[in-house]
């Protein structure tokens, strides 16, 4: 059921999905899927931390490392470690991209 539900909202003609899928997979760096700070209704209405990594494990996609912010959503018991730092800007309805990049940074080295 995730991995349909993902297949509706990613949107990506089959062939763009896996050309990005080889690009990911191919890569040699630490691959860190920054997680949506909430659901998305209604396609990942009932989705955790967990179920996102379990669909992209479902398409085929290696994930090393997640980053999410669990004020949020739930974490759940994600397949691989998770980062879970403050991530949302004030009206926590985005990213904040200084608090990103510094996460990033860290993973990344």
């Amino acid at each position: 059921m995730a991995r349909r539900k993902i297949a509706r909202a990613d949107g990506l003609p089959a062939p763009a999905a896996q050309a990005t899928c080889l690009a990911v997979n191919r890569s040699t760096g630490l691959r860190v899927y920054v997680c949506n700070l909430r659901p998305q209704d209604p396609e990942t209405a009932s989705f955790d931390v967990a179920m996102h990594v379990d669909a992209l494990l479902d398409h085929g996609v290696t994930v090393d490392r997640v980053v999410c912010d669990s004020r949020g959503i739930a974490v759940g018991s994600p397949a691989v470690p998770v980062t879970d730092v403050p991530l949302a800007r004030p009206n926590g309805l985005a990213h904040d991209p200084s608090r990103l990049a510094l996460v990033l940074s860290d993973l990344l080295g």
